[in-house]
């Protein structure tokens, strides 16, 4: 399930990064995930995310499943060699505490699509002219 309120926060949460970290973009392919919201919250900015160590954030992939050691590998040297975009706090303090602000309502928005996924798969089991699924 899709919902407009996940695609605003998204869209505004990309309009934020774009300002200030544009870097996280790049280095993940879904944004609308737990994995970017807990990314996000623990390293709001570029120059948090270059103090963590490399155990720190491989561990920190490991613990949301990210396993694949190449990928892993690519960020981590990506986050080494990033550069800052901005170091002007009149633009990175009000576009993090924005960030912050938008990542809690995607995991709002991403909690209650998950609770309407879980009804709607359980309703659509009893409906009688449910269509088998295709195994070709």
């Amino acid at each position: 399930m899709n919902s407009p309120d996940k695609t605003r926060f998204t869209n505004r949460l990309i309009n934020a990064l774009k300002q200030y970290y544009p870097q996280a973009l790049e280095w993940f392919d879904d944004i609308d995930t737990v994995l970017f919201c807990d990314f996000l919250t623990r390293w709001p900015t570029l120059p948090a995310v270059r103090r963590a160590s490399r155990k720190t954030l491989e561990m920190f992939f490991h613990a949301h499943n990210c396993r694949r050691a190449k990928l892993i590998g690519e960020r981590l040297e990506s986050i080494r060699c990033a550069a800052s975009l901005t170091d002007d706090p009149g633009i990175v303090a009000p576009h993090r505490l924005l960030a912050l602000i938008l990542v809690v309502q995607l995991r709002t928005a991403l909690a209650a699509i998950d609770v309407f996924d879980k009804e709607i798969a359980t309703v659509a089991r009893t409906l009688p002219d449910l269509p088998a699924p295709d195994l070709c």
